[in-house]
């Protein structure tokens, strides 16, 4: 096949990405022409002439020239890109991207993403020490103190203020020159968060009628650090009540947990569930960190027109949460106080550090022949259980709901990497270890459909399978990701 396009390269500072600029030569043109005006006078009818048999002039004076060049390109604009491909050599390209077609004499502008390099550094090497969490006597007794406190009573303070009172108060909080809370009646619970860290913890100690001056530090990200670092506090005490909880007994202890048959039974439950929330979290954290190191050791470069196509993927999903809500987009939109444009902005930076981090993770896959296996199934399960979710609204989305059944795959996957990471980091998987699974395990298939956890995800959801040295990401499928 003779050449049927000019191929002009552009200088580009954009990472992995080559840009040309494409223009049909005149004699494809009018080729190209030709047969577009053969395939319109079949489907357009033309007076005098039976279809498929005008002449070119005919179909051109009644459809015009400019129509014909769109269905010309629209018919052969990819094989004029594979040509331009195959004429620049290009053997790794992942994405094209047109711009600014001209339909006169027609050229465009085609930018070529190539695929991501990744250098993932010395990663085997990573040592990050992992403290297990413990849960104590006292956790405990905070958390069976917090259940009892619907059979609690309310009795006057005597004497000084403890944490946990429950107090009425009158409150002003001066910022340099600007009163930002002026004598604001408040009820606070002592110990709990009120305007600025620490405020109510200065209260312990004072007795009702007391009031106590004092000056605070603002933290850097709170409003009022505009007016200054320091705050002068005046409370007033006005009145105050203290919980005053029953008995742990017997009785009482199966009406929190009918199961249980002993207040002691009630307590191992409570530090049994304790633990696990905390080894979860523990690991989740331990995940993290285990990520951020993997980043900064890794060198990555990638086309930004992955990143732009990654955007656009989030902005779909939001478009079809508001559809969901029954919004439109331009109320969607309204109710965020964003354009469409400043919500992409805002997508951007994440979208890129989603895209390094997911190059990354399938750089070390790859490497290691790494897949999800039954332990991550349970994991992942487990994880939704903890934050409500049940297994029968799993099973049900992940037939019904495509986009969700993407989004458990990518989060699974993300899981199976990390776990494997995780124990690098930790010392118990050596290098040699690690390159021999590589080569002895084989790849299973991927999974078809999520039916085929069910029964899996039925046993987690019922009974929780033993914990491991790390735990599930806090998944990201249950809605899009907002900005």
């Amino acid at each position: 096949m003779s050449e049927r396009i000019l191929i002009e390269e552009l200088e580009t500072t954009k990472p992995r990405t080559r840009e040309f600029k494409i223009t049909v030569r005149q004699d494809a043109v009018r080729q190209g022409l030709q047969r577009a005006a053969k395939k319109v006078s079949r489907e357009v009818r033309i007076p005098g002439f039976r279809p498929g048999k005008a002449p070119y002039p005919i179909v051109e004076r009644y459809v015009g020239r400019e129509y014909l060049m769109r269905e010309f390109l629209a018919d052969e604009i990819d094989s004029l890109i594979k040509e331009a491909l195959n004429r620049a050599e290009i053997q790794d390209s992942i994405d094209t991207y047109l711009r600014d077609i001209e339909f006169e004499r027609p050229s465009f502008f085609l930018e070529v993403a190539l695929e991501p390099q990744v250098d993932l550094g010395d990663y085997m090497s990573i040592r990050i020490p992992y403290e297990e969490p413990e849960v104590t006597d006292a956790d405990v007794d905070k958390v069976l103190t917090d259940m009892l406190r619907d059979w609690a009573t309310h009795e006057p303070i005597e004497g000084s203020i403890e944490e946990g009172d429950l107090l009425d108060a009158v409150v002003t909080i001066k910022v340099g020159d600007e009163v930002v809370v002026d004598n604001e009646e408040v009820s606070v619970e002592v110990g709990a968060d009120l305007y600025l860290p620490g405020l109510s913890e200065k209260l312990i100690g004072a007795k009702i009628g007391e009031t106590l001056e004092f000056d605070l530090p603002i933290p850097e990200e709170h409003v009022w650090r505009e007016h200054g670092e320091e705050a002068h506090v005046t409370i007033e005490i006005k009145e105050g009540q203290r919980l005053a909880l029953p008995e742990l007994t017997v009785e009482l202890a199966k009406k929190l947990n009918p199961d249980v048959e002993s207040v002691e039974e009630l307590r191992n439950i409570v530090r049994d569930n304790l633990l696990r929330a905390r080894k979860h979290e523990a690991r989740r954290a331990y995940r993290q960190k285990v990520m951020e190191v993997l980043e900064e050791k890794a060198k990555v470069e990638f086309p930004p027109l992955l990143v732009e196509t990654l955007v656009e993927d989030h902005l779909q999903s939001m478009r079809r949460y508001a559809k969901s809500l029954g919004l439109e987009w331009e109320q969607y939109l309204s109710f965020a106080g964003k354009t469409e444009e400043q919500l992409r902005e805002d997508l951007f930076p994440d979208a890129e550090r989603e895209l390094r981090q997911n190059l990354i993770l399938e750089s070390i896959a790859k490497e290691h022949n790494i897949e999800p296996k039954e332990a991550d199934w349970e994991e992942f399960i487990v994880n939704l259980i903890l934050q409500g979710y049940s297994v029968e609204e799993f099973n049900h989305r992940m037939e019904t709901d495509e986009e969700y059944r993407n989004n458990v795959f990518r989060e699974l996957f993300r899981l199976a990497v990390l776990n494997f990471m995780s124990e690098v980091a930790q010392g118990k998987l050596e290098v040699a270890e690690a390159e021999t699974n590589a080569e002895e395990t084989p790849r299973p298939k991927e999974v078809e459909h999520a039916s085929a956890t069910r029964e899996d995800a039925q046993t987690a959801g019922t009974e929780a399978p033993e914990e491991t040295d790390q735990g599930t990401e806090e998944p990201t499928t249950s809605s899009p990701r907002e900005a």
